[in-house]
């Protein structure tokens, strides 16, 4: 949703996991449930400032809930190519203790 200089998104999805074999150990794979929402606020011509939550259910039986809170921003070269980066932390047991993300975009 745009409301005006802010856009709202969100996501829902379901992640398939299977069984794995990590080092010699097994785990039991559960189906999980992936929930996202973001805030993107304009703060220029070419950046754009952004805060996002992630949530995703169990994914291996005996693993926590994974939860992160992101903070960062996106700037646009040219018309087809965006650089976005962010950090961020967990919120739960089952999330990284801290985060960084960088990534360069192509749009086609």
């Amino acid at each position: 949703k745009d409301f005006a200089n802010l856009t709202v998104a969100g996501n829902v999805g379901v992640r398939i996991n299977q069984d794995q074999d990590l080092r010699g150990s097994e785990a039991e794979g559960n189906n999980s449930l992936l929930i996202g929402a973001a805030l993107l606020f304009p703060a220029g011509e070419k950046t754009v400032v952004t805060a996002e939550w992630a949530f995703e259910t169990e994914r291996l039986e005996g693993l926590n809930n994974y939860s992160t809170l992101l903070g960062g921003a996106e700037y646009r070269y040219r018309e087809d190519i965006v650089a976005r980066a962010a950090v961020g932390g967990g919120l739960s047991n089952g999330s990284p203790d801290f985060l960084v993300n960088c990534a360069i975009a192509w749009l086609f």
